[in-house]
């Protein structure tokens, strides 16, 4: 009885091989896209140059992953394991739809001749409770779709789409589903894959061109993975997971837009070398979008046809028509930093929006902006409340309630909650 060699491939820089024997005449090696292959994103770049026997192969294997099946026979597209491995990433780069798999923790069988004979997945899923899965991710997909006005420009949709996941989503590196847009919509708990994929995902939906790009570790301290989009005939960067703030998971709708709509200059400093992506060289919103130095998420107004944010210069309209901004309400103080020292040279004003009402705060008082009278009145003083040092850092609406939060720290997050007002 001959032996077997069991590989392993441990790291994403090194190739290690360790041997084991057993009683079979193939060997097996566990193959994942990040920490665990010798096929790192800098030695495949790009998926132009994959062989249809590699593309063959793949769609093989999304079927045989539509089908739950426990091992799946590829030996006959006569693969090598960097071969097959290319191919992979191929998979785990363009369909996040097959949110059910563990991009992370799969293994091959292959041939001692080195052909890879059998792909063994690992489903997150069991086959027993996809269906109820499957309804859950719709319903989150259908959320947000249902979010989007028909007579939006693409770049309103991605600037929606953006927030939206930002808003909703927590960075969690230990949830089950980190890795999947499943984490990101339903769970909403995800790494840097899981929210990449959620944008590309609900991007396809919207028939607007989208890829996911990736740099190793030789460009971070650790790999990551963000998005480009198509907009107007040009490709840009838009890294949601940067634009999250980590910290302030309890601060809703908080986010950030330095990563948003970036050329190739603006956003190389922060990452080095990625692959997969195209150029994108046009830098027409490195420094002049309207959207430049807000922590909220935009709303939209349907009446007035309007965006609402917050930026430096306070609580600002947008009118993608006009192209034109208009501040409907300026800080006279700002808030404090953590030390209590200093302002913050950033307003962290949250805006929300009901019943054509615009709900904004300062860092003591919350207010309402009449989208149809353009008037702005003080709903409710929270100075009285707070406690030395506190300051209003959110604003939500919640079972029909307009909630903020109060705290003395804006980085730790820990805030308390208050009812400002009952809405009908």
């Amino acid at each position: 009885m001959t032996k077997t060699r069991f590989i392993s491939a441990l790291t994403a820089v090194v190739l290690c091989l360790f041997m084991l024997f057993t009683l079979s005449m193939s060997a097996s090696a566990k193959i994942s896209p990040y920490s665990s292959s010798p096929v790192k994103a800098s030695d495949i770049k790009s998926f132009d140059d994959l062989t249809s026997s590699q593309l063959e192969c793949a769609e093989i294997i999304i079927q045989g992953l539509m089908n739950y099946e426990s091992q799946i026979d590829i030996e006959r597209y006569g693969l090598s394991y960097e071969q097959f491995v290319r191919m992979y990433w191929y998979i785990i780069m363009t369909r996040p739809d097959l949110f059910w798999i563990n991009p992370r923790k799969n293994h091959v069988e292959y041939m001692t001749s080195g052909i890879v004979k059998t792909f063994l997945p690992t489903y997150l899923i069991k086959s027993t409770d996809y269906k109820d899965a499957q309804d859950d991710f719709d319903e989150a997909v259908e959320k947000i779709l249902d979010g989007v006005e028909d007579e939006w420009s693409d770049l309103e949709k991605i600037l929606y789409v953006h927030d939206y996941i930002a808003a909703n989503s927590t960075y969690d590196t230990s949830a089950t589903y980190k890795d999947t847009a499943y984490g990101a919509l339903v769970k909403q708990k995800a790494d840097c894959e899981g929210y990449s994929r959620a944008f590309l995902y609900i991007m396809n939906e919207l028939g607007i061109e989208c890829l996911c790009v990736s740099c190793d570790k030789s460009s971070l301290s650790e790999a990551h993975t963000w998005n480009m989009v198509k907009c107007d005939g040009n490709w840009y960067h838009v890294d949601v997971t940067w634009d999250d703030p980590t910290n302030l998971s309890s601060i809703k709708n908080q986010v950030h837009h330095d990563y948003f709509m970036v050329s190739d200059a603006a956003i190389k400093g922060s990452r080095g070398t990625w692959y997969f992506g195209e150029k994108a060289n046009k830098t027409t919103y490195d420094d002049s979008g309207f959207w430049h130095n807000s922590l909220t998420a935009f709303v939209y107004d349907d009446d007035s046809e309007m965006w609402y944010g917050s930026n430096n210069s306070g609580i600002i309209a947008y009118s993608f028509d006009t192209s034109k901004t208009k501040v409907i309400y300026s800080f006279g103080s700002k808030w404090l930093t953590k030390d209590g020292k200093a302002r913050l040279k950033r307003n962290i004003s949250a805006v929300v929006e009901d019943d054509d009402i615009i709900y904004f705060n300062s860092n003591d008082t919350v207010y309402a902006y009449s989208t149809e009278k353009g008037t702005v009145s003080e709903v409710k003083s929270m100075a009285k409340a707070l406690e030395d040092g506190q300051q209003i850092y959110t604003l939500y609406i919640s079972d029909d309630r307009l909630v903020c939060g109060v705290g003395s720290n804006y980085s730790t997050g820990e805030l308390k909650l208050y009812t400002v007002k009952k809405l009908d």
